[in-house]
């Protein structure tokens, strides 16, 4: 069976405020079911928490699985690939974590440098690479 043609005389450009706007409203939800820190600014999500010990370690970790399947539930899945973990601080136990990609666990990449609404944000919270660049 074939689908029928259709033209399609309107759409939503993915940098207008109204896409935007439509996107927010549809992830709104969220921050409800984590149970950590989320912060989220159009279509970029970061999630943090404070890991001292092995039972935080599984709560981020639970809050990942969590995440994970509320994007299931509303089709809009998480790109395992893209998401990276960085450790902050000298004591960090450096704990995987992971997501699934197609069904299969993926271990999250680890990153020094990650770019944030146009601000690097380097392991060591130090600001000095990002004005060099300047």
């Amino acid at each position: 069976m074939k689908s029928l043609v259709a033209l399609v005389l309107s759409e939503i450009h993915q940098d207008g405020v109204l896409g935007s706007l439509l996107f927010i409203c549809f992830i709104n939800d969220m921050s409800e079911v984590a149970h950590s820190s989320l912060q989220m600014f159009t279509d970029d999500t970061n999630i943090f928490r404070t890991v001292n010990n092995p039972e935080q370690a599984q709560l981020l970790q639970g809050n990942l699985n969590t995440l994970e399947e509320w994007s299931n539930l509303w089709q809009l899945r998480f790109n395992a690939e893209k998401c990276k973990v960085m450790y902050l601080g000298s004591r960090n136990k450096r704990i995987e974590y992971h997501m699934h990609k197609e069904g299969v666990k993926v271990n999250l990449q680890t990153s020094k440098r990650e770019k944030d609404i146009g601000v690097y944000v380097y392991l060591k919270l130090t600001f000095s690479k990002y004005c060099k660049k300047r």
